[in-house]
């Protein structure tokens, strides 16, 4: 196991050790005892029985308490308990999205370096091969290099595809109150890989064509404040899948997807000022990524 998946580990376990943020009465030495007896007969391949109870001195428990008292538990060991204190986790989103976005913006300026040590590389669209694939690779799978970051698996890649499967719960995203205007399952990925990533490579394959320049040495210089906010926006959508659907946390995914939209629509700014078809190229996002924060704001007021 990498050392960023041992520390989030142990953060975690921390927070167990917390009985009020895990069961919510304050007693975790008698939950907990009848929550690991219910746990030891059900490993023995003896199942739950529905009306069994458990007597502890001055407190019973019924086999139903049991299970959602082990539930509650196993969430809050995976995390889906949102059981770090607001500074604790904006601290680790804020500093795995700027890891992630150096990571990404390091592939674009070796993929520059490359291509003018070698100009022999082939060109499609009259842009070098490798800076094409390099952009392809952070747009399409930015998820990837947030894994190299945190030692796991995004989650990302799965809400592309199946937005209402979630790790943990799998009916969780399926119970939540959504408003009526909530999109259809079979919509994500439509706009997510036809619309939205396809637009994103047109745009930044103009700003890595237009916003390349030579300097009086013959240095290559590359626009990197506006490459990297446009890494970092994707960065921060990384984190958002990650907060809303694998932490399961509406509230504070709604202040990280708000973030990430801000820095959407910077980036989009700062590609006009530079290419405006550039810019133009960002519009589809900006429109998908805004029903997203209308529709994750609005899941947190109706599901407080």
């Amino acid at each position: 196991m990498k050392l960023p998946s041992l520390v989030l580990t142990f953060v975690c376990l921390l927070g167990c050790a917390d009985g009020k943020a895990i069961f919510g009465n304050g007693d975790f030495s008698r939950a907990s005892h009848s929550t690991l007896r219910g746990f030891s007969s059900h490993s023995n391949g003896v199942p739950f029985n529905q009306h069994a109870s458990w007597t502890i001195p001055d407190q019973q428990f019924s086999s139903d308490d049991v299970i959602s008292k082990s539930t509650t538990l196993a969430l809050a060991l995976r995390g889906g308990g949102c059981s770090d204190s607001d500074p604790t986790l904006f601290f680790k989103i804020g500093l795995g999205s700027i890891l992630e976005a150096a990571l990404m913006l390091g592939t674009i300026v070796a993929s520059v370096k490359v291509s003018d040590k070698y100009p022999s590389i082939p060109t499609v669209f009259d842009l070098p091969l490798l800076e094409l694939l390099a952009s392809f690779v952070i747009i399409f799978a930015s998820s990837l290099f947030g894994s190299i970051v945190d030692g796991s698996l995004s989650v990302a890649s799965n809400q592309v595809l199946s937005p209402n499967v979630v790790p943990g719960d799998p009916g969780w995203y399926s119970k939540l109150k959504k408003p009526s205007w909530n999109p259809p399952g079979w919509v994500f990925p439509i706009m997510w890989l036809i619309v939205s990533k396809p637009t994103q490579l047109c745009a930044v394959s103009r700003i890595l064509k237009f916003g390349i320049s030579k300097g009086e040495d013959g240095a290559t210089k590359l626009p990197l404040a506006i490459l990297g906010m446009y890494v970092f926006h994707l960065s921060l959508g990384d984190a958002w899948n990650k907060v809303f659907f694998g932490l399961q946390c509406p509230g504070r995914g709604a202040a990280v997807i708000t973030l990430f939209f801000g820095c959407l629509i910077t980036s989009a700014y700062l590609f006009f000022t530079l290419d405006e078809q550039a810019g133009y190229y960002m519009l589809p996002t900006i429109g998908w990524v805004a029903i997203a924060t209308a529709l994750n704001w609005n899941i947190y007021r109706n599901n407080k």
